[in-house]
C-alpha cells in the first residue's frame, strides 16, 4: 500500500490556497479563471521575495 509520501516526490510543493467567494458562481462551481489566479497566488507565495531596485 502506498503512503502520501510515496505519492508526492520530495521536489513537489503544496501551497494551500483558499477559494474566494468571487471564485464561484451561484451554483458553487469554481470559475475557470479562478484556477489561473490560484496558480498565480501559489507561485507568488512560493517564490522568494525580490528586492526591486529603481531603474537608472
Amino acid at each position: 500500500m502506498s503512503t502520501p509520501a510515496d505519492l508526492c516526490p520530495p521536489h513537489d510543493v503544496s501551497v494551500p490556497i483558499p477559494l474566494r467567494w468571487s471564485d464561484t458562481d451561484a451554483f458553487g462551481h469554481v470559475d475557470n479563471t479562478a484556477f489561473l489566479r490560484s496558480f498565480e497566488d501559489a507561485r507568488s507565495r512560493r517564490s522568494p521575495p525580490r528586492a526591486w531596485a529603481p531603474a537608472g
